[in-house]
């Protein structure tokens, strides 16, 4: 929310402005001061380096500056809505070409490509803290340890490229929209939220080694992803992939959940699926047996071969009941008796 400061107060002849009988602020609150009188810009979004403090609501200015004079009218501009006490935490936080102010604003700003180099920041906890911020273009946060809540970056399309080496947990719809991302670096996430690269329209490969948990539709329409290498993955959401057309190839670890519904439906190219030894449950991949993927299938790739790779990796059941793999009814008619009796003698039991 931005307001005017209607109740300054100055002394003729000084460069500072008394905004004490305001609510408090700090210096990345403020929008803009200007000088209307004598034509001067005090302070702008882009321009904070010639406010020299702010004291107890007291504004002091640069003395490069024009002194003010007895009948200057000032307009000052301060946006309440980024509270440092009630928002991210900014300290330490590095921009190129753009103050901090302007990265914790959602609003449409042109000019010089901005960039987040941050070694401080622990916790991104606010909704939308990035949101469609459109001149974003690389985001490195060394420190942080996680996204707690809603779209943190949603909407920054043109950010390509995403380092947080030490973030475990990455919040629902945190890249959701970024269309141009194309580099993601992930290595300790071990929890990505719902529809969290959903959809990221250039992204080609994920490769995630420590991510347990894969929320609904992480990576749904997401049309330029080939391969996904999730080796530590236990619980898959629903239609965590939904809409890949060109995914070609899936590593997962030892599964303990993975939803039936639409996981892989409209995949088209899907010919590897790699599931962790160990697995211990249920699979229902069926939502590649579609009537739109049965006529657009690419035959020469999708064939006898692909189930009978995905028993081959399986854990081998010795004892106990056996598990079930449906494969839904165009895929179960493509194996042979041999893939059959191989997943029989693991102890798997295939269906349509």
């Amino acid at each position: 929310m931005r307001t005017l400061i209607k109740g300054y107060t100055f002394t003729a002849g000084t460069r500072s402005i008394d905004c004490s009988n305001c609510n408090s602020f700090d210096i990345e609150n403020i929008r803009l001061i200007v000088n209307e009188t004598q034509k001067v810009v005090i302070c702008s979004s882009m321009q904070k380096d010639l406010i020299v403090s702010i004291i107890d609501g007291v504004i002091t200015y640069a003395e490069t500056l024009p002194a003010l004079a007895e009948d200057d009218k000032l307009t000052i501009e301060i946006d309440y809505s980024y509270n440092i006490s009630s928002g991210l935490m900014n300290k330490g936080l590095l921009t190129i070409g753009k103050s901090c102010m302007e990265i914790l604003t959602s609003g449409d700003f042109t000019g010089v490509p901005l960039q987040i180099d941050d070694n401080v920041i622990e916790t991104i906890s606010r909704s939308y803290a990035f949101y469609g911020m459109k001149d974003l273009t690389a985001v490195s946060m060394s420190n942080l340890k996680a996204i707690t809540n809603i779209s943190a970056f949603h909407g920054c399309s043109n950010l390509t490229a995403v380092s947080l080496p030490a973030a475990q947990s990455i919040g629902d719809s945190a890249f959701n929209s970024c269309s141009n991302l194309t580099t993601v670096s992930l290595p300790a996430a071990q929890t990505i939220g719902a529809y969290a690269f959903n959809p990221c329209s250039n992204l080609t490969t994920v490769s995630l080694p420590a991510a347990q948990s894969i929320g609904a539709a992480a990576f749904g329409y997401c049309p330029n992803l080939t391969t996904v290498s999730l080796p530590a993955a236990q619980s898959i959401g629903a239609a965590a992939f939904a809409y890949c057309s060109n995914l070609t190839a899936v590593t997962f670890g030892k599964l303990t959940s993975f939803a039936s519904s639409n996981t892989f439906v409209y995949c088209y190219k899907l010919s590897n699926i790699i599931i962790g030894a160990g697995t211990d449950i249920n699979l229902d991949i069926s939502s590649l047996s579609h009537a739109t993927w049965n006529a657009n299938i690419d035959a020469s790739i999708w064939n006898e071969n692909f189930v009978s790779g995905i028993i081959n990796n399986l854990f081998d059941f010795t004892s106990g009941a056996a598990h079930t793999i449906k494969c839904g009814t165009y895929p179960y008619a493509k194996l042979t008796p041999e893939t059959i009796a191989l997943a029989a003698a693991k102890n798997w039991n295939i269906t349509a």
